[in-house]
């Protein structure tokens, strides 16, 4: 949220983000829609800040608004299936897969270099909050803190013992 004042009021007036929501990828409403989907003054807003289809859809859209139809238009189904994705788990219709509740670390390589293909890197596949913390501890705050106990893989409860 460190922007210039004029960027700070375009984001926050005309795409409707707050602090948090420009510093956390995903809570912004605005991101759940594609290029087409803003309505013409979000994206004469969110050109005047340097966006543009392309950039918008795959850095801040992931192409999550995309039906699977379209994401086989466009090629970007052979990226998701390797994520495991299938038209099924893509409409909600059955459970997505696996490598959507991994942490960036967690991907292995192959997973890690169709993700960049679809703009993720590190940061913005684990969501982290990059809101300055000014106290004490001047690092990124953790995604998560607390796992239950019976969520814990036994190497973990052995190292947690």
């Amino acid at each position: 949220w460190k922007l210039d004042d004029e960027v700070r009021e375009i984001a926050h007036e005309s795409l409707k983000y707050s602090e948090i929501t420009w510093n956390v990828l995903g809570l912004g409403a605005v991101e759940a829609r594609d290029w087409m989907s803003l309505t013409p003054s979000e994206r004469e807003a969110a050109e005047s800040i340097g966006w543009n289809q392309a950039t918008w859809d795959c850095w801040i859209n992931h192409f999550r608004s995309y039906s699977w139809e379209n994401l086989v238009f466009y090629g970007l189904d052979l990226d998701y299936q390797s994520l495991g994705w299938t038209d099924l788990s893509w409409d909600g219709t059955e459970d997505a897969p696996p490598s959507n509740d991994k942490t960036w670390n967690e991907l292995n390589e192959l997973e890690k270099q169709y993700a960049r293909k679809l703009c993720y890197f590190e940061d913005n596949w684990d969501m982290v909050d990059i809101t300055p913390n000014n106290g004490k501890f001047p690092h990124p705050k953790p995604k998560s803190r607390f796992a239950p106990w019976n969520e814990l893989s036994d190497g973990e409860k052995a190292i947690a013992a």
